[in-house]
């Protein structure tokens, strides 16, 4: 799934007037093979960071268990991983 501002395209859609939030920012995707999401920064100008601080390359996929969590832009935009 696709993070961002712009409707067309993202399935999580955030007001367009959001500091730190790009319009396609990010996508999120689940691996069944190794149950651990995916995070990939869609060359957003803000960045997405890991709850380390660490931020994460562009177009480089990341690895985060359940109850991770990741952010765009600044810690007010934080997501947590999880299956149900």
């Amino acid at each position: 799934m696709i993070i961002g501002k712009n409707p067309s395209g993202c399935k999580v859609i955030f007001h367009s007037g959001t500091e730190g939030v790009s319009g396609r920012h990010c996508s999120v995707s689940y691996d069944e093979t190794t149950s651990e999401f995916v995070v990939t920064d869609m060359r957003s100008q803000a960045g997405t960071f890991l709850m380390d601080g660490r931020r994460l390359k562009p177009n480089v996929p990341y690895r985060l268990k359940a109850g991770e969590g990741f952010y765009l832009g600044n810690p007010g935009n934080t997501f947590y991983v999880e299956m149900r």
